[in-house]
């Protein structure tokens, strides 16, 4: 009798195995990701995006966060698995391309500098309305810092 293994089973279970899952990843990542044009914009007063540099000047925001040094990574790390060009949530209008300046425009588009926390960015990132389901909770410090980069005028 032959084995299993001097006929190459457990290498022909293993790729099957790998090609199953593989087939499943892009299933499981739609999943859990969320369209960011989906739903109704929460406290939207107008353009949703206010003018930064007017308003981190009003409110003597300028000294404090930037997304560049302390949003755009934090926003990367949680959001650019799904919200990127490759992503599920690529159709969406929030789009992270890992550019700094880019991803900047892109994120304005959700914040309401205002009224921080009934930004769309805010709302969604706690997984109010996301499918994705939260991505930093009310409790998370990375959740107080961006609240409070938009507090600042949402700073480039």
């Amino acid at each position: 009798m032959t084995s299993c293994a001097s006929r190459g089973c457990m290498s022909s279970e293993r790729s099957r195995r790998q090609a199953v899952l593989m087939a499943l990843v892009p299933l499981l990542f739609g999943a859990a990701c969320a369209d960011f044009g989906r739903g109704e914009a929460i406290g939207a007063s107008g353009s949703g995006g206010g003018a930064p540099d007017a308003a981190a000047a009003a409110s003597g925001g300028s000294a404090g966060s930037s997304y560049g040094v302390d949003i755009g990574t934090l926003l990367v790390d949680g959001c650019a698995l799904c919200h990127s060009s490759t992503g599920a949530a690529s159709s969406t209008g929030f789009v992270l391309t890992g550019n700094a300046a880019d991803d900047y425009q892109s994120t304005l588009r959700f914040v309401e500098v205002g009224a921080p926390d009934q930004s769309r960015l805010i709302v969604k990132m706690e997984g109010r309305g996301h499918t994705g389901g939260a991505i930093y909770t009310r409790a998370s410090p990375e959740r107080a810092q961006v609240l409070r980069w938009i507090g600042e005028g949402a700073a480039p």
